[in-house]
């Protein structure tokens, strides 16, 4: 915590700008993981909050397309874990596929980018998690093994098991 804090302080010191609402939204959402697993639930929604207010002081959000690895993804992320961790199963599975949805139309490339299949398989073991937790294993099945191919390295298997 002391370290996203100490980025907040930094961040704080630069001008406004675009960039800068998009780096605090960003560190409020990763930040409050940490508070989720310490069950600093009020702390940890105060910085989902603090992120949604930046992202859509920045236009970034509500939006059609969210960016993978961009604060939208972190936040909404970030808000799913939050109902997960109140209890809120089936509502953290709708934040999720939304989520997803949305970051299926920014036309992620799991198949060139790592970073985006990493991403993509969390997102995708989460709502399966979720599906299993609210009794509805059938929407779980979607979610099965899928596997990428990375040019000349040969095939990544990303598997989500039940």
């Amino acid at each position: 915590m002391a370290i996203y804090d100490q980025y907040l302080l930094r961040l704080r010191e630069v001008r406004d700008s675009l960039n800068r609402q998009l780096n605090e939204a960003w560190c409020l959402a990763a930040s409050s993981h940490v508070l989720l697993r310490l069950h600093r639930l009020p702390e940890a929604k105060q910085r989902i909050d603090a992120a949604f207010v930046r992202l859509r002081e920045a236009g970034r959000y509500p939006a059609e397309q969210v960016e993978i690895k961009g604060a939208a993804e972190q936040s909404v992320r970030a808000m799913a874990e939050y109902q997960k961790e109140l209890g809120q199963w089936e509502r953290a599975a709708a934040t999720y596929q939304e989520l997803l949805d949305r970051v299926m139309a920014s036309k992620p490339e799991p198949r060139n980018d790592l970073a985006h299949a990493n991403i993509l398989t969390r997102l995708y073991a989460a709502l399966s998690d979720l599906y299993r937790r609210t009794g509805r294993p059938g929407k779980a099945e979607p979610w099965k093994p899928r596997a990428w191919s990375f040019g000349n390295t040969g095939i990544v298997s990303c598997r989500i098991t039940p």
